[in-house]
């Protein structure tokens, strides 16, 4: 074991501009690994987030009655397209237009008439034609005066959602695959270099599994030490964007994407290891 760890230290320090290179590459790869496979883990949880934000103001008219307001308030929350319903009074628009306006003076404020509204939430596996639809059939009530729906264009992007994930993990995925190609030929530069000391120890008696050896495992360790060092700058920086921009990552499948690419790397490492020595 002892020979075995000198011996692959050698290897590295004998190809230290390579092994720097391969170092910087799979530390590559395995950003582009981590960001198709998190990516693809949270896509229907990204898609119901991003539904979830869209809502629909409906403001009433000025005179409305109670009544009217709880005939309205009751077709709103009878409807499946509808995930939650928040009625809003005048007196609490104008609160609210105090606070976000308060500069402006409070007599000013008091002479603004604001109308009662309905802040609609909807599920998240209503298309956007439904929801129109919906909204349509509630501006035709005579006590509703506007109805206000302003995500058209994202809710257009949400709809390929998926498609453009799609393409982006697949994107992610070949720019991995044609690195670890190019690692893989770097690493046999590691055999090419070292292919006289190979024959002298093949003639000498030494068993092809003592000389591979080394090989595979200084391959191995390139790329789990590389991988390690690339997963600990992606935490770090998706730490920061939660402290910072309140995203709340799940963190169970951050762990859950480590340790598959923790494993994946050491697969990896087995698969650039050259395979065919030929130094007879």
């Amino acid at each position: 074991m002892k020979l075995l760890i000198k011996e692959t230290f050698r290897i590295l320090k004998g190809n230290l501009s390579s092994s720097l290179f391969v170092f910087l590459l799979q530390g590559i790869a395995a950003l582009f690994l981590f960001a198709a496979l998190f990516w693809a883990l949270n896509l229907s949880s990204f898609k119901l987030r991003m539904q979830n934000k869209f809502e629909a103001k409906i403001f009433l008219n000025q005179d409305i009655s109670a009544d009217k307001i709880k005939q309205i308030r009751s077709f709103l929350t009878s409807s499946k397209k509808v995930k939650k319903v928040i009625f809003i009074s005048k007196k609490e628009a104008k609160k609210i237009f105090s606070s976000r306006f308060a500069d402006i003076e409070k007599d000013v404020v008091n002479q603004i008439e604001l109308p009662a509204s309905f802040n609609l939430k909807f599920n998240g596996n209503v298309s956007y034609s439904g929801i129109m639809n919906f909204l349509k059939k509630v501006e035709k009530n005579s006590a509703v005066e506007t109805v206000v729906f302003p995500h058209k264009i994202v809710f257009s992007f949400s709809k390929y959602f998926s498609i453009i994930s799609f393409a982006l993990i697949g994107i992610f995925l070949i720019l991995s695959v044609g690195i670890e190609l190019v690692i893989k030929h770097l690493i046999e530069r590691f055999v090419i270099k070292d292919r006289e000391k190979l024959k002298i120890k093949y003639l000498i008696g030494a068993k092809k599994s003592t000389v591979v050896l080394p090989y595979y495992f200084s391959s191995i360790l390139l790329c789990f030490i590389s991988t390690l060092f690339a997963l600990v700058f992606v935490n770090l920086l998706l730490g920061a964007i939660n402290r910072f921009f309140i995203i709340n990552l799940l963190e169970n499948k951050i762990l859950f994407s480590n340790i598959i690419i923790l494993f994946l790397s050491l697969y990896v490492g087995y698969l650039v290891a050259p395979k065919n020595l030929h130094f007879k």
